[in-house]
């Protein structure tokens, strides 16, 4: 079971909300189930990184833009909300999670054969809210769905209430705090093990070094700079067993390395780190080893060693029917199956007492399952709990009553896909971001050198390395795998990385402005300006001819991952002296600035590279300075009261040389909330135009 930091380092807001909502239904669940069984002794891999977010959760300090926005009451809700709604509530899987539920299927049908606009003005104020609830309603599990709190609402089915809202967020959250407790009691009591993984979920062997992946598929075309970290590698593991055993209050024994990837090398690794056994897939069985026997199942069914280090090779064939193949059966069909599979797997091993290792995703295979996957699950247990043949044990247990293990020579280097690791890298678009995280860490690279370094300072520059690392960003980027997020996780990883530069002082490069894969950028629909303009800079919109022949760049949902975007709209023109700037926003800005500690900084690419940092002073006066050097922009005006106006000489633009008519501009704006970056406008591309003389009147002039 495992998440990546959803937590965005330049926001501090969860962009995805699946801590929250598998926590919400299989976390505990599971726990729950295996709690009733007291012969089934099932173990589960608990990565560090899912856990610290699930107590964020549970102690309120996760701020969630999908709970954010699902909590707001519909008549407060913007446009761009109410489109974020009915973009992310709806994209369920709609066969277990919709079609069980009259009222869901009632608003997934009213916004099926209409445009976001048509849908927006339709919807009721009561449709909103009965569609924020059922978003959060279809995720629930067995053993949420028993509070009263939950059950009521379930009964009702619709004609939700704001209070409804809360009272279900109550309930969702009492169950997340219950989540680590109830696995560190299971796990003191012998009632299962706990294992865990690399902290963020890292591909290990292509820290170690990225030309790991050749090793299996010489051909596969990888980044032009190799990523070589094996002590990155290193600190994955021996800080997710330290967490998780600070967690569980007792030591971890086993790894699950992310993805079951692994190299020979690293094995000596993972016990120096204090691993005493690792599970990996079949896949990774030496050639050597393979050729010794005619049957595959007496290599698979036992233990190995690699010197103090027990390795478990899971059965990929017995795994993957529960992962991918049974979710459409009857689960009393799909049980019967599984057994009949199992006996003839044992049936043709010679081993005297055959180790069979069944391991799979512990969280995603669900929702496609009916009463997501609990009734499959709880069958399975109650047939394997009195079984005359089979015994579900832990693989500590195993080790404690076996022999001596055989020695391997070594593994194959690859994971459970395919046995490569091409999922994670050789396309280019995951290759750019290898490149883009072997230069930030090699960036940090004399930071961490520094032994004047702060411990405080220092472990968060850390951590934002060792999160940059997880392997989730790299299996959404590219070919082989998509969903309706890969925006949210290409915009994760470059926050990462940009946070990394930030941290070193450093300006990150300008290539982290935009998606990884140039194929998806959204062109600005930038209205370029007519005629020149020269506006008294007021902060107000006090006139409507004041920027009648400006330049604009209008929010629509491409600029945008925000639910609740502030920057609605830029106004930009020049004369012959100065271009000027207006930000118009959801709300007044100075209001905005003066209780939310809202900032707005002007980041130009050209002519040259500066920042324009626009703020009140703690007199309430608005105070324009460059972000390099915090020195004044010299003749710099601006004026905030509902909308922010800026005007800055062409001088101020370069140092290098002239800049006046034929000179490009290319811009952007970051707005800052409390001293942290809050969003991007425009979110995938920036405003270019090109300053003009009195050519551009004559061009437009008309009757």
């Amino acid at each position: 079971m495992h998440q990546p930091p959803y937590s965005s380092p330049v926001s501090g807001e969860y962009l995805l909300p699946w801590v929250l909502l598998h926590g919400m239904r299989d976390y505990y669940d599971m726990a729950v189930l295996a709690s009733r069984f007291d012969r089934v002794r099932p173990t589960f891999n608990l990565v560090a990184g899912l856990m610290t977010q699930i107590e964020a959760y549970a102690s309120e300090r996760a701020v969630d833009v999908f709970l954010k926005v699902g909590m707001e009451e519909p008549e407060k809700l913007s446009p761009q909300e109410k489109r974020f709604l009915l973009e992310n509530f709806m994209a369920l899987h709609p066969e277990t999670m919709i079609r069980p539920y009259p009222r869901f299927v009632e608003l997934t049908e009213l916004a099926r054969y209409a445009d976001v606009e048509d849908v927006t003005a339709r919807f009721r104020d009561q449709d909103w809210r009965d569609l924020q609830v059922w978003y959060f309603l279809a995720w629930t599990g067995r053993e949420l769905r028993k509070d009263e709190r939950v059950a009521s609402l379930l009964a009702r089915g619709r004609g939700f209430t704001q209070e409804d809202k809360w009272q279900l967020r109550a309930a969702s959250l009492d169950l997340l705090r219950r989540i680590v407790p109830l696995y560190r009691q299971l796990f003191s009591e012998g009632r299962i093990e706990v294992s865990t993984s690399p902290q963020y979920h890292a591909i290990l062997p292509l820290l170690a070094t990225s030309r790991s992946a050749a090793e299996r598929l010489p051909d596969l075309h990888l980044p032009p700079v190799e990523f070589v970290h094996p002590h990155d590698a290193m600190l994955q593991v021996q800080r997710g067993l330290a967490l998780a055993g600070q967690m569980m209050e007792q030591p971890i024994a086993g790894v699950w390395p992310s993805e079951g990837a692994l190299s020979s090398e690293l094995l000596p690794m993972l016990s120096g780190a204090g691993a005493r056994w690792v599970v990996t897939d079949e896949k990774l069985l030496p050639a050597p080893v393979r050729g010794r026997a005619s049957r595959r199942e007496d290599l698979l069914y036992r233990p190995w060693k690699k010197g103090p280090l027990a390795v478990f090779f899971r059965d990929a064939a017995l795994s993957d029917l529960i992962g991918f193949t049974y979710c459409r059966w009857e689960p009393e069909v799909a049980v019967a199956h599984f057994l009949s599979e199992l006996e003839k797997a044992v049936g043709s091993c010679s081993q005297p007492e055959p180790v069979v290792t069944i391991a799979l995703d512990g969280e995603n295979a669900w929702e496609y399952y009916v009463h997501g996957g609990m009734r499959f699950v709880e069958t399975l247990y109650a047939a394997l709990q009195d079984h005359p043949r089979f015994r579900v044990v832990t693989p500590s247990s195993v080790l404690a009553e076996a022999g001596e293990l055989e020695e391997l020579s070594g593994i194959q280097t690859g994971s459970w896909i395919d046995g490569t690791l091409r999922t994670w890298i050789g396309d280019p678009v995951k290759n750019r971001a290898w490149e883009h995280l072997a230069a930030a860490r090699r960036a940090a690279q004399p930071q961490l050198e520094r032994t004047k370094l702060g411990p405080h300072e220092r472990e968060e520059l850390v951590d934002l390395v060792l999160r940059a690392e997880a392997s989730d960003w790299f299996w959404w980027f590219g070919r082989g795998h998509s969903s309706v997020h890969d925006a949210e996780f290409d915009r994760l990883f470059r926050d990462h990385i940009r946070a990394i530069y930030l941290k070193l002082g450093m300006n990150p490069p300008d290539e982290l402005d935009w998606p990884l894969d140039p194929g998806s950028r959204v062109r600005s629909l930038v209205e370029q300006p007519a005629h020149l303009v020269s506006p008294a800079v007021t902060g107000r919109a006090d006139s409507y001819y004041k920027w009648m022949s400006s330049g604009r760049v209008v929010m629509t949902r491409a600029f945008s991952h925000r639910p609740d975007p502030l920057v609605v709209e830029v106004r930009f023109g020049f004369d012959r002296e100065r271009v000027y700037f207006r930000v118009e926003a959801s709300e007044p800005l100075r209001d905005g600035m003066t209780r939310k500690r809202i900032g707005v900084v002007l980041r130009f690419v050209r002519p040259e590279r500066r920042d324009l940092r626009v703020y009140l002073d703690p007199r309430g006066r608005v105070a324009v300075a460059r972000v390099e050097g915090g020195e004044g922009f010299r003749g710099a005006e601006a004026a905030v009261e509902s909308v922010l106006e800026v005007a800055v000489p062409f001088q101020e633009l370069s140092d290098a040389g002239e800049v006046g008519s034929g000179t490009v501009v290319e811009m952007y704006l970051v707005v800052t909330k409390r001293g942290r970056e809050y969003e991007r406008f425009p979110a995938m591309d920036n405003i270019v135009f090109a300053i003009r003389g009195e050519e551009l009147d004559v061009e437009n002039w008309h009757v």
